[in-house]
């Protein structure tokens, strides 16, 4: 009963992927297609095989925009990839995902690619 009662706490405070809708994050994508793509380099880093390259963690701290200075400022693998890749000193990403839904969508959108 203690481990279902945990399991419920921790799926009410951070979502549950298994519940991600891929369909509803690819709609929430549009808001993102002015700086990234999957075909092409733009503004932000061409997202293709961002799947291979990034874990579902990574990506809903990301998301959140909350940390992306500190994330930027680490030198986690992801990160460090990301930083070789771009060529930049510093993220501009701002459009951060306030709704643990949209945040847990997305990934599952992104997980695709």
């Amino acid at each position: 009963m203690k481990h279902l009662l945990l399991a419920m706490i921790f799926t009410v405070t951070f979502g549950s992927p298994a519940f991600a809708d891929a369909t509803a994050g690819e709609a929430l994508f549009k808001k993102c297609k002015g700086c990234h793509s999957f075909t092409k380099k733009k503004m932000g880093p061409n997202l293709t095989g961002i799947s291979k390259r990034a874990n579902p963690e990574w990506l809903k701290k990301w998301l959140t925009g909350k940390n992306n200075k500190e994330m930027w400022a680490g030198n986690d693998p992801i990160t460090a990839d990301l930083k070789k890749r771009t060529g930049k000193k510093k993220s501009k990403h701002k459009n951060a995902l306030k709704k643990p839904e949209d945040i847990a969508n997305m990934v599952d959108f992104l997980m695709t690619k």
